[in-house]
């Protein structure tokens, strides 16, 4: 109820002046991504099993970062182009899922594909907005936000298709058209963003690759990616396993963005003036233990999914907020030109998630049982942590060096 107040209310900052269209364009942008990334892989592994799972996510991460480029190439010919970006790769991102599940299988790859590419066009949309119309404490703000505007969205399409899938025998396309064509009427709604200026030129990531400053963030975003797409992929083929059902996915999925809607709610009132450690601290241990019981859910104790899901469910907001935080400080920190860097980024980003997903092929494509596969690729996933927090420690001593601020000290207790 916080968070949709904030939304409505025409006193709150994010709903004054130029945020106003931006958080109305970012809703209705985010009702699309919760439809991709909550379902798309879903419905892969359900009708072509893991190791297919497994493929498309790779592929999705190239689509990804094609579209990345496309969208701040789009955005940079035109004032008008810059405006209509973000509306413009979501609903094409919509119409893309509605071909995809209404097709044979043989075809359902290829439109995942594209709709990754479209996903991807309006991802650097919105992160070259954000940046240019937040800052400070009313970005960390915005964030914790998005988080939770995020994650309720997520509520009501999960709890809206438990309800359907029992209905129609577990049948996802009925669910997956009429989202998608919900998500386009709210895009055509939402409009286009004017006032935001637009990239300057055309991206040049290979400056920024080439640029020894930009290696201080490089490794963090690498360790960032890899580890993002381990947990996405063992997270939701995990839980697909343990309750055996869609509908009862989509359920546990609800109840647990209830118990990550409270937190982002709580987040949200008590922004710092950047990213947070401790917090963050927090969130990966909360993490590590929200995998250690989907392990036991996994073996032998279902039981223990309910741990997870309030443990994950918990850290998600925390983690996601802080990380996203401070990747856009050292993005801004880097001398270049912002969209340049923003490419980079994502390239670096394309190579880390086809990395990490290739380690769990070869660690896991010998095991005969799909439960030991998820097992393996769990535990690299948890022994993964501590590196996150250090990489991201590293990143946040940088930047607050070069804005003239200590760091806290790293220590064996912190990481452990």
């Amino acid at each position: 109820l916080a968070l949709f107040q904030m939304m409505i209310s025409p006193r709150h900052p994010f709903s004054q002046g130029t945020m106003r269209p931006i958080i109305r364009g970012i809703l209705a942008n985010l009702v699309v991504e919760s439809l991709f990334f909550g379902f798309t892989l879903v419905y892969v592994f359900l009708h072509l099993g893991f190791d297919s799972a497994l493929y498309l996510f790779a592929a999705q991460g190239l689509g990804l970062a094609l579209g990345y480029y496309l969208g701040l190439t789009v955005m940079a010919s035109g004032d008008r182009a810059c405006s209509r970006a973000l509306q413009g790769f979501s609903i094409a991102g919509t119409i893309s899922m509605v071909m995809a599940v209404n097709t044979p299988v043989w075809a359902l790859t290829t439109l995942m594909i594209l709709a990754s590419v479209a996903v991807g066009g309006a991802f650097s949309a919105k992160h070259w907005h954000e940046l240019k119309s937040t800052s400070g404490a009313q970005r960390e703000a915005y964030l914790y936000w998005t988080q939770g505007a995020a994650i309720a969205i997520r509520i009501g399409g999960m709890g809206i298709s438990a309800f359907v899938l029992w209905i129609y025998q577990e049948d996802m396309r009925l669910f997956l058209t009429a989202a998608n064509i919900l998500a386009f009427l709210l895009l055509l709604i939402a409009g286009p963003i004017h006032g935001t200026v637009r990239p300057p030129g055309l991206p040049r990531p290979w400056l920024s690759l080439q640029c020894p400053r930009y290696w201080k963030s490089a490794p963090f975003f690498l360790m960032e990616a890899g580890s993002s797409a381990l947990r996405t992929l063992v997270g939701l083929t995990g839980v697909l396993t343990v309750v055996g059902a869609p509908s009862s996915y989509s359920l546990a999925e609800s109840l647990s963005g209830i118990v990550a809607a409270a937190t982002a709610a709580w987040l949200v009132t008590r922004p710092t003036l950047g990213p947070s450690l401790s917090r963050l601290r927090a969130g990966l241990s909360l993490m590590g233990l929200a995998w250690l019981a989907l392990a036991g859910a996994l073996l032998h104790w279902p039981v223990l999914l309910m741990a997870y899901l309030v443990c994950s469910a918990i850290a998600a907001p925390v983690v996601g907020a802080c990380y996203s935080g401070l990747v856009m400080k050292s993005m801004e920190d880097y001398s270049g030109d912002l969209q340049s860097s923003m490419l980079a980024r994502e390239l670096l980003l394309l190579g880390a998630r086809t990395l990490a997903l290739a380690l769990a092929w070869a660690l896991t494509s010998w095991l005969p049982d799909p439960t030991t596969r998820m097992l393996v690729v769990l535990g690299l996933t948890v022994a993964l942590l501590p590196l996150e927090y250090a990489y991201a420690r590293g990143l946040a001593a940088s930047t607050a060096s070069n804005a003239g601020i200590a760091a806290p000290a790293l220590t064996v207790r912190a990481l452990v």
